[in-house]
């Protein structure tokens, strides 16, 4: 048995079957929104490794991160069409 449909034994007697079906539809999505607010953290956790680097760098020599966020916060995935599905759910303000 798929792991997923293993999650949900039982619930046929407490909801019907359309509840059921949105609700694993909606499942994808609830990842994305967990996965993207993990991503913010990483990249805070980056943006802080990096300011500390630059402190440690000696006065004479150029900072090695001179745009400390210029490359964490890429988007290259917004275009994905479970992204523009993820919009819908939860709107742009978590992105």
């Amino acid at each position: 048995m798929d792991t997923i449909s293993s999650l949900f034994e039982g619930m046929s007697e407490k909801y019907d079957s359309d509840t059921i079906d949105a609700f694993m539809e909606e499942l994808p999505y609830e990842l994305i929104h967990k996965l993207l607010g993990e991503i913010d953290k990483l990249g805070e956790m980056v943006i802080s490794v990096r300011e500390e680097v630059n402190a440690l760098a000696a006065d004479s020599v150029q900072a090695p991160y001179p745009d400390i966020a210029g490359d964490i916060w890429d988007t290259s995935y917004n275009d994905h069409p479970a992204m523009r599905r993820y919009r819908e759910i939860y709107g742009d303000s978590d992105l």
